[in-house]
Parts: C-alpha cells; structure tokens; sequence
C-alpha cells in the first residue's frame, strides 16, 4: 500500500517522528522537506534555507522534535533543530570556530542539455 505518493522529487528518506512522516526529497541538487500525516497527507512543506544534502537524522516516534544535520557546500555541518509540529527550523549545533564568510562563493545552478536532448 503506497502511503506516500509519488512525485517529481525524488525521495531520499522517510523517518517515523513525533507520530508524523517527515520525509526527505531532492529534485535538481535541493533539498525538500515535507511532513505528512499517517494517511499520506501533506501537512506542510518545510523549507531548506541552503543548498547541501541532508543527514544524519535523529529522534523518536513519540516526540515532535527531531535532529538533522546538514552538509552545506560552502560552510561546516550545521546541526537543525525541526519542530514538528509548529513546522520550524532551528539551529542547534554549529561550529563557530570555522569561518562563515561565504561572500566569496557563488553557489548557482545551471542546466545544460545533453547530446540526447535531455537535461
């Protein structure tokens, strides 16, 4: 039985959190967060603030608090905080002795088409 349905996105991970799904899709090299009910509905798409890939989950089915940790392309790891039940983002841990000027990096996404057509 398919609880969650299908999409664009492709689906990196389910975790069992805070009696919801939360799980974790990446379409294109961005990350996407959506939180559904036990029935497969969407409650809420919780948005990522950086580009990076997404790690490392932790928590338990009881409590609507979970721990991810993300890998940033241009910073250190930075340990989140999700709320899920208010569906909010927060920083828990970072490194502060590393360097956080990302003035000089440009993160962009640029699409090109293959010899076949495709992107």
């Amino acid at each position: 039985e398919n609880i969650i349905p299908e999409s664009a996105a492709v689906l990196q991970s389910v975790h069992f959190f805070g009696a919801k799904l939360v799980a974790t899709y990446q379409q294109s090299g961005i990350n996407q967060l959506k939180i559904f009910n036990l029935r497969g509905k969407l409650e809420r798409e919780v948005p990522i603030s950086t580009h990076g890939r997404i790690t490392a989950w932790s928590g338990s089915p009881d409590v609507a608090q979970a721990f991810f940790q993300l890998h940033s392309y241009v910073e250190s790891p930075i340990i989140y905080a999700l709320d899920i039940n208010n569906y909010t983002i927060n920083i828990y841990q970072s490194d502060k002795k590393v360097s956080k000027d990302t003035t000089n990096y440009d993160i962009r996404q640029i699409r090109f088409k293959s010899y076949d057509g495709t992107d």
